[in-house]
């Protein structure tokens, strides 16, 4: 009998055994934890009331669907001289608390691309860590890159998804809540927001960071912590 060709035989088949469990998994991992980049067109909505926004977002048709409720803490990080701010670019990671199932967390990168019909505009890329010991880790990294945490924030938020437009309801401590209307283009948020009829509500395009400035002043990010 020729034991090596037997070996052979078998080493190849369990290396074939081991490539196909390797692809499916990286496939899995790759469907689970996907890179994302898109273009990121949305608007904040002032002045509402919680309850009676959610209760005004349940009634739309089709029904919206509830992603996320929970808390949020969120970590921008920047070079000493400030070179990606300046830019009105983002570095961000965020850690998702949900009120229910496990915590995650996000690194993005935003590439600032102007203001569109009162709509803020970013080039997005993004992927999602899973848990939060890895973002930890990612920030420790990012400190040997020569990057620093700049800003650290939370907030809490209800987000729902109503055809291709999300509904991000932040709140905040110290600041009123606000919305933020997420959709593939301003006509679309337009849409989103007459179906609401929140059309006399203030509107604005401005980052969290520029609204601080404008509308409370004295309270800057890093404040926000509840």
């Amino acid at each position: 009998m020729n034991t090596n060709k037997f070996f052979n035989t078998a080493s190849a088949r369990r290396e074939r055994e081991n490539l196909s469990a390797g692809a499916a998994k990286s496939a899995a991992t790759k469907r689970k934890f996907p890179l994302i980049n898109q273009k990121e067109i949305e608007r904040k909505i002032l002045g509402i009331d919680v309850r009676k926004l959610v209760a005004q977002i349940k009634k739309l048709r089709p029904a919206p669907k509830k992603l996320f409720e929970g808390k949020l803490r969120i970590k921008y990080y920047d070079f000493a001289d400030g070179r990606i701010h300046k830019k009105r670019d983002l570095l961000r990671i965020r850690e998702f608390w949900p009120k229910s199932g496990k915590p995650y967390s996000e690194l993005v990168y935003k590439l600032y691309k102007g203001v569109q019909k009162n709509c803020k505009v970013f080039d997005e890329l993004e992927f999602v860590i899973p848990g939060t010991h890895d973002a930890e880790k990612l920030g420790l990294l990012f400190g040997r890159m020569g990057l620093k945490e700049m800003v650290y924030y939370e907030k809490k938020r209800t987000l729902y998804k109503w055809g291709d437009v999300k509904f991000e309801i932040d709140e905040h401590p110290k600041i009123p809540a606000f919305m933020e209307i997420e959709g593939k283009s301003p006509a679309a948020i337009e849409k989103a927001i007459k179906a609401l009829g929140l059309e006399k509500n203030e509107q604005s395009a401005e980052t969290i960071e520029e609204l601080l400035r404008r509308k409370y002043k004295g309270i800057g990010l890093n404040d926000l912590r509840f």
